[in-house]
C-alpha cells in the first residue's frame, strides 16, 4: 500500500499492489474509519481526513478495491470485513479515487522518509514497482528529478539507493506519466555510478532551480533490476504483516 500524487509523504491517493500492478481504492463507501486503517498500515498514528473525487489529479488507472468497510480498529485493510479484490471491474471512473491525510509520527522504522529519500511513481497500470518516474523527498515535499543529462549511471545510483542491484534502462520525457507534477527538485545529476545514494552525486543545479526549463514533461525515469537481500527481507516482512493468505 502507498500514497501517491499528494503534496507530501503523508497525504495522497491510496494505491494497493495486486496481481503484479498498482491500483487505486474507489471512494464509494470511503470514510474516516477506512482512512484510519490505511494510515495505521502505513505506520502513522491516525488520519485527519478521508478524501474523495480524485482530489490530487484525474489520471487513469485500475481500481482494485471498492466499498471498503473498516471499523477503524484494524491494523490492515485486508482485515476489514467483506474485504475483496474487484479485479479491476468497477463502475468507478478517473474522478473517483479515495485519498487520505495521515497524522502522527511515522513509526515504521524500516522505511524512514528523510531528505534525499527516493521513490518511483508511475501512472500506468502496466508499470511494476521497480520502475517509474524518479521522485526525491526534500524540505517536507516530494518533487521530481529532471531528465537533463540523466543517464544510466545516474539510474544505477537511484536503483541502488532503492535497494535494487542495478538499472536496466533510463527514460526521459515523463515516460511514466506527466500529470500532478508541480515541483522539480534536482537537475543535471552527474553520478559516476558507484555512489550509494543520489545526494552523494555531483549535480549542476541547486534544489528547486527552475532556470533549467524542467517541467511536467521533463521527468527522469528508471527501470530497476535485481532485488537486494535488504529489500527482499522488507517485502517478506510487509507480506507477513499485512496480507492474509
Amino acid at each position: 500500500i502507498r500514497l501517491v500524487n499528494g503534496p507530501n509523504v503523508a497525504d495522497g491517493h491510496v494505491q494497493v499492489y495486486h496481481d503484479g500492478r498498482w491500483g487505486f481504492i474507489c471512494h464509494y463507501g470511503w470514510d474516516i474509519q477506512d482512512a484510519r486503517v490505511v494510515c495505521t498500515q502505513l505506520g502513522y498514528n491516525n488520519a485527519s481526513s478521508a478524501g474523495c473525487c480524485s482530489q490530487y489529479g484525474y489520471s487513469f488507472g485500475t481500481y482494485w478495491i471498492n466499498n471498503l468497510n473498516c471499523t477503524g480498529s484494524e491494523n490492515s485493510i485486508y482485515n476489514c470485513s467483506d474485504f475483496s479484490w474487484s479485479n479491476g471491474t468497477t463502475t468507478c471512473s478517473r474522478y473517483d479515487k479515495a485519498s487520505v491525510k495521515c497524522t502522527g509520527s511515522y513509526s515504521m522504522k524500516l522505511r524512514p522518509v528523510t531528505d534525499g529519500t527516493l521513490r518511483l511513481v508511475a501512472q500506468y497500470n502496466s508499470a511494476g514497482p521497480n520502475e517509474g518516474n524518479v521522485e526525491i523527498y526534500h524540505n517536507g515535499t516530494w518533487g521530481a528529478i529532471c531528465h537533463n543529462s540523466f543517464n544510466i549511471k545516474d539510474a544505477q545510483v537511484v536503483c541502488r539507493q532503492l535497494g535494487y542491484t542495478n538499472a536496466s534502462y533510463t527514460s526521459c520525457c515523463s515516460n511514466y506519466g506527466n500529470s500532478n507534477y508541480k515541483l522539480t527538485w534536482l537537475s543535471y545529476l552527474n553520478c559516476s555510478g558507484n555512489e550509494s545514494r543520489v545526494l552523494d552525486c555531483p549535480r549542476g543545479s541547486r534544489w528547486g532551480d527552475f532556470s533549467n526549463g524542467c517541467g511536467r514533461y521533463s521527468i527522469a525515469g528508471v527501470s530497476c533490476t535485481g532485488l537486494s537481500n535488504k529489500i527482499t527481507y522488507l517485502i517478506f516482512i510487509f507480506a507477513a504483516a499485512f496480507v492474509t493468505i
